[in-house]
């Protein structure tokens, strides 16, 4: 089941913002769904011992078709760019959710509050899925971020913290 299968139906073309992502995080049946989607398994690299989407050479996500600013892989698109603008971080010592305020839906506030509630409503169904794929300390080790100009507030914005499943 896809969990975010309608909630980005607000999702206006922006020319791939969120497809720019170096480190959009593969699992192996996200891997496996999509090499059985497009028929090849060269779509992929390892970035310290994970996988991640390759980008072209600029900086576009190689499933990104610039004609439709549209995914290719839309309904096997990986769990990064399903929850998309949500995302998962490890951030002053605890994982969370928070939401990328520079996606054109929410800066020009077309993501609805219904929208925005059915993500909330399936957030635990979104942990069991990814949380299940990666033990805490993977999981951590890969949402580590430190950019100074990814200031709370100004680029995102903190949802709540992660319920890891034990």
């Amino acid at each position: 089941m896809r969990v975010g299968k309608d909630i980005w139906k607000e999702c206006i073309p922006c020319k791939g913002l969120c497809c720019k992502w170096e480190t959009v995080l593969l699992t192996q049946g996200e891997i496996d769904r999509i090499a059985k989607k497009v028929g090849k398994k060269d779509f992929y690299k390892k970035k310290k011992k994970y996988w991640v989407l390759k980008q072209d050479k600029d900086g576009l996500c190689i499933f990104y078709n610039r004609k439709r600013h549209r995914c290719n892989i839309h309904k096997v698109r990986p769990f990064d760019c399903e929850v998309f603008p949500f995302d998962i971080e490890y951030y002053k010592g605890r994982l969370i959710w928070f939401l990328w305020t520079f996606c054109p839906v929410v800066k020009k506030q077309k993501l609805s509050k219904k929208k925005f509630d059915l993500f909330l409503n399936n957030i635990e169904l979104f942990e069991s899925k990814i949380l299940k794929e990666f033990t805490e300390k993977e999981l951590i080790k890969y949402s580590t971020f430190y950019d100074p100009n990814l200031e709370e507030g100004k680029t995102w914005k903190i949802i709540r913290d992660v319920k890891l499943l034990k």
